[in-house]
């Protein structure tokens, strides 16, 4: 897996190879420097962007994958096409986003070329109306849902705080110590997080 650091916010852009074919590339979140991205790719082929959410710092490169399937959570669709409800007017970003081309609402799981497991959709609103998390090759991709030792803010349009922290219980039930890849700063895992959250952090607690 590679990951990129992308936009004006400093977006985790990740780009996972299949373990059966690496030319096949699941790229999560392109959200700014489509030259970059596209660079890092190189040869490979893009089966599809997962975004995690519709925010416009984490689709700011979007537009470079015209053609490529695009997936998102449904009640995020409108995002793409909505600079007050994705917050890029307040970012001084505007420009439209292509259309996504697949839709989640929770609890799919989708096959991909050159993959030998499904990527396993999960619902994890709160940070928007629509967010979701990935489980790819066993590992979490939870957006702006769950960081290290912290959670996606619930201030923009459309966000829930306690929605938020139903979503973090969700992910952190999840079965294993599997490594969660935020959609900004660092890594962390699922052993770290719950040991965190139980300390009575989250959400409501803001």
């Amino acid at each position: 897996m590679e990951k990129l650091t992308v936009g004006m916010l400093d977006c985790n852009c990740y780009l996972i190879p299949g373990d059966l074919d690496p030319d096949s590339v699941l790229v999560v979140d392109p959200g700014g420097n489509a030259e970059a991205i596209l660079a890092a790719l190189g040869s490979r082929k893009a089966a599809a962007v997962l975004l995690t959410h519709g925010h416009a710092d984490h689709t700011g490169a979007l537009n470079a994958f015209k053609g490529t399937e695009i997936y998102i959570g449904s009640k995020d669709a409108d995002m793409l096409s909505d600079p007050e409800k994705s917050v890029g007017a307040y970012l001084n970003d505007t420009s439209p986003r292509i259309p996504a081309t697949r839709f989640f609402d929770g609890g799919e799981e989708v096959s991909f070329p050159g993959f030998s497991a499904p990527v396993k959709a999960i619902a994890t609103p709160g940070h928007t109306p629509g967010g979701m998390s990935y489980v790819i090759l066993g590992e979490i991709y939870s957006g702006d849902t769950l960081f290290r030792h912290s959670w996606g803010r619930t201030d923009f349009p459309g966000g829930s705080a306690s929605v938020l922290d139903r979503s973090i219980r969700t992910l952190l039930a999840l079965p294993g110590n599997m490594k969660v890849h935020p959609g900004h700063d660092m890594d962390t895992d699922l052993k770290s997080e719950r040991a965190f959250f139980a300390l009575g952090c989250g959400p409501l607690t803001m």
